[in-house]
């Protein structure tokens, strides 16, 4: 029985070093928690089963189901919610459906649009040679140059994002910054609009989705449970960034109808103060084409 709950406990400990990282923010715990952390959960899982195989004879079998129950639990936890394996990027494709008219879409530069709700699904998504990027708790999303011929990948969550990566190189996939010491992602071009307002403008343009998508999913309005988010007034509030300024987005933004050309990035703006930027007054924003279709 011991050997099995050092296994289970061996598992049960990945999982707490996994709260560690996203929770308390301890970074130093990140080296280790993508195939370090792969392979340590799969020794425990093997380790389990070898263990109840080699039990002793006339061990009880709670005794054994217990910590073996733990084990597999603690496993497909870390499978199902902690980022266990990489999230690799979707090629979006052309759909049919019909989102409300008051969803929010990006807009690529070409003049295809994708639904933002799609996007918070997914996290990474590729279409051509560009690659979009999408937190929907921090409301951050980019798009870059697609990196090389590697399929992109959505790695490891931090407090305003997540990593990413293609091959052996890695991105901080709010802003495309290297954390590998490679060369950083270009952005493109990209604006946010509502469905209406886009399809008024492109009444023959391409909507994206995710292969096989049957139905567009609603927007979220989860509030982050983030230390310092409850601090910042309309935490969920749309803004663009540019270098190190935060500025909230007006109804005007909302209304725009150009096929963008200049780069951009978004952001939520208790993500925005998370990271250090400077905001402008919550007055200035505008909640409108806000609630419940951010993703």
């Amino acid at each position: 029985m011991t050997p099995m709950w050092i296994c289970a406990s061996w598992i049960i400990v990945w999982v707490v070093g996994y709260w560690c990282l996203t929770l308390l923010g301890w970074r130093f715990l990140a080296p280790l928690m993508t195939t370090v952390r792969q392979a340590a959960h799969g020794v425990g899982a093997v380790g389990l089963v070898a263990a109840l195989l080699l039990a002793e004879p006339g061990e009880r079998p709670i005794l054994r189901a217990i910590p073996l129950l733990i084990g597999l639990a603690g496993t497909a936890y870390a499978y199902r919610n902690q980022w266990l394996r990489p999230r690799p990027a979707v090629e979006l494709e052309l759909c049919r459906l019909e989102p409300p008219g008051d969803a929010v879409v990006a807009i690529l530069a070409g003049g295809e649009a994708v639904v933002v709700s799609v996007l918070s699904r997914v996290r990474t998504a590729v279409r051509g040679n560009t690659l979009l990027v999408h937190c929907g708790l921090a409301r951050s999303l980019a798009a870059f140059a697609r990196p090389g011929t590697a399929r992109p990948a959505a790695l490891l969550p931090h407090a305003t994002g997540f990593e990413i990566g293609a091959g052996e190189q890695r991105w901080d996939g709010v802003d495309g910054k290297s954390i590998s010491g490679g060369e950083d992602l270009a952005v493109e071009p990209l604006a946010l609009s509502t469905y209406s307002t886009w399809r008024a403008a492109h009444p023959l343009g391409a909507l994206l989705a995710k292969p096989v998508q049957h139905r567009i999913p609603p927007g979220s309005k989860r509030t982050p449970r983030v230390p310092g988010s409850g601090d910042v007034e309309d935490p969920l509030a749309w803004g663009h960034v540019e270098a190190q300024q935060w500025t909230p987005l007006e109804a005007s933004d909302w209304a725009t109808t150009m096929t963008p050309e200049q780069p951009r990035r978004y952001l939520g703006r208790w993500a925005a103060a998370k990271r250090g930027l400077s905001l402008e007054p919550a007055a200035n924003s505008t909640t409108a084409a806000d609630d419940g279709n951010s993703g």
